[in-house]
């Protein structure tokens, strides 16, 4: 069963930019360059010549780096309810980072706004919330 959902975050955390490096004399930012070096020829190596791998088990395991960027794409964006409580059950200190307002989005799936209301309805008239696992865009 599916409805659709837009989110609204309401405190977003700010950030230092990033540091960007200029060369002394001219003040120019400086383009940086990551090469690779052979330890048996001295050659430089193409990207495709570096093995990525990871130690799993006391073993080194081989992978792409199309697998390794597949590890941060697990699921797609999506809410999953888990389930039912107790409006009791939630103490404070279970919020354990910034919380998101989430409303109907009639544009993604038709319907989704009378589901909404009556999910909230029936939430309120059993004094219960909502637990989820939010998977958020990456």
């Amino acid at each position: 069963f599916k409805i659709g959902v837009d989110l609204y975050s309401l405190v977003v955390p700010a950030f230092k930019p990033t540091a960007i490096q200029l060369e002394a004399k001219t003040l120019c930012p400086v383009k940086l360059e990551t090469r690779w070096i052979c330890e048996d020829t001295g050659d430089y190596l193409a990207p495709q010549d570096v093995d990525l791998c990871v130690i799993y088990g006391g073993e080194r395991v081989m992978m792409t780096k199309d697998e390794k960027k597949s590890f941060y794409k697990l699921d797609t964006p999506s809410i999953r309810v888990l389930g039912f409580q107790n409006k009791s059950f939630m103490k404070d200190w279970y919020n354990v980072r910034a919380s998101y307002f989430a409303f109907p989005d009639d544009t993604q799936i038709r319907g989704s706004i009378k589901c909404f209301s009556a999910l909230i309805i029936a939430m309120k008239d059993k004094n219960s919330i909502l637990l989820a696992s939010l998977t958020a865009q990456a």
